[in-house]
């Protein structure tokens, strides 16, 4: 599955939704999340889409996902919602593999080497 385009969203491209973001809603919201982290969320969104969209495709809920990879259902649901705090790296792994996206997964490490990083150690504050 080769990403269309500009699928994955870069650093620049992030900073730049974070500053509308401080426009639209204040700089409160980015300065609770903190920078950093709110950028993080605006890049691992596509493979929070990527994991929704596949998973609806083939016509399964998540309890069914979670029920055939063992984990919370809550997990699988931080993984679609972005909510990096509650992702845990070995549940994104099981679940990208689950829904066949390894190769697709593997671009966006590589476009994205320092989310990934901050992903895999642990855990977001």
């Amino acid at each position: 599955m080769k990403p269309k385009g500009k699928e994955f969203i870069d650093d620049k491209t992030a900073e730049k939704i974070t500053c509308l973001i401080d426009t639209a809603l204040g700089q409160d919201l980015t300065k609770r999340l903190g920078r950093d982290f709110s950028k993080d969320m605006i890049r691992f969104h596509p493979v929070a889409q990527k994991c929704k969209q596949i998973r609806q495709e083939k016509g399964l809920t998540i309890k069914q996902v979670a029920t055939s990879i063992k984990v919370p259902q809550y997990r699988l649901r931080a993984i679609e919602d972005s909510s990096l705090r509650y992702i845990l790296f070995d549940v994104l792994k099981r679940y990208v593999d689950f829904l066949g996206l390894t190769d697709w997964f593997i671009l966006w490490k590589d476009k994205n080497k320092d989310v990934y990083r901050r992903l895999k150690e642990k855990p977001y504050k």
